[in-house]
């Protein structure tokens, strides 16, 4: 496609830019079947803190976050699907706040290098399947942010003042 809209027929081994269309969940009631919890078979996504306001006392640092929402009988949100991490993006988005934790970890906590795996059961995030920001690992934390345009973010999980970030927790839906 032409920058004026128009399509021009090219060989299909010339290099070019592309889009992908990507399936937009509902903006509310949005239930999938879980990542993470074996007792439930549909889960939704709540955010906690997700009120545009820094600081926020409802903001949380990685542990806190981890253990709100294991409170709650769920896990920090994991976003294995397009859909999933549409939501969280354009739930982020629509707050004001700059990014989420989500449940990602290193595979080794000392070796950053070594890759990275979701929270709730040790499977690998493969390299093509993360959302990873340009750059991105870049070894800065044992934490992974999700930000407003659905990319992710390695970082410190406490310490600063912003490591305070908005909690999304996959809750069982029934």
């Amino acid at each position: 496609m032409w920058s004026n809209g128009q399509w021009n027929d090219m060989p299909c081994s010339d290099s070019k830019t592309f889009a992908c269309e990507v399936p937009q969940p509902p903006a509310e009631g949005f239930e999938f079947a879980c990542n993470s919890n074996p007792a439930a078979t549909r889960c939704v996504l709540r955010l906690f803190g997700a009120d545009g306001v820094r600081p926020s006392e409802h903001k949380s640092d990685f542990a806190a976050c981890r253990q709100q929402c294991e409170g709650l009988a769920g896990r920090v949100a994991e976003p294995r699907t397009a859909e999933q991490l549409q939501y969280l993006a354009r739930a982020l988005r629509r707050s004001g706040d700059d990014s989420m934790w989500i449940g990602v970890r290193p595979i080794h906590p000392y070796r950053l290098a070594d890759g990275w795996k979701w929270l709730s059961n040790d499977v690998r995030v493969a390299a093509d399947r993360g959302s990873w920001a340009h750059g991105q690992p870049d070894n800065d934390g044992q934490c992974v942010e999700l930000w407003g345009d659905a990319t992710w973010n390695d970082r410190g999980c406490s310490g600063d003042s912003f490591s305070n970030k908005v909690c999304p927790c996959e809750l069982p839906a029934d």
